[in-house]
């Protein structure tokens, strides 16, 4: 049980940063500065890190099951 309630927790983490990358993804459009690149790669490499992280609990949960 507890898996899956930092599953949920982590997907709403996950679509939070969606969000905020897809926004400043469309600023990125305007504001081309060294400031916003790097922003927008901390985004991606924190959202990246939160899919690992809901991935790795999903097999764990699924290889003790097995």
């Amino acid at each position: 049980m507890k898996n899956k309630t930092e599953i949920r927790e982590l997907q709403e983490e996950h679509k939070k940063l969606d969000k905020l990358t897809t926004d400043l993804e469309k600023d990125r459009q305007t504001d081309r500065s060294t400031t916003s690149k790097y922003d927008l790669m901390g985004l991606k490499k924190a959202k990246l890190a939160v899919k690992d992280k809901i991935n790795l609990l999903r097999n764990t949960r699924e290889s003790k099951s097995e």
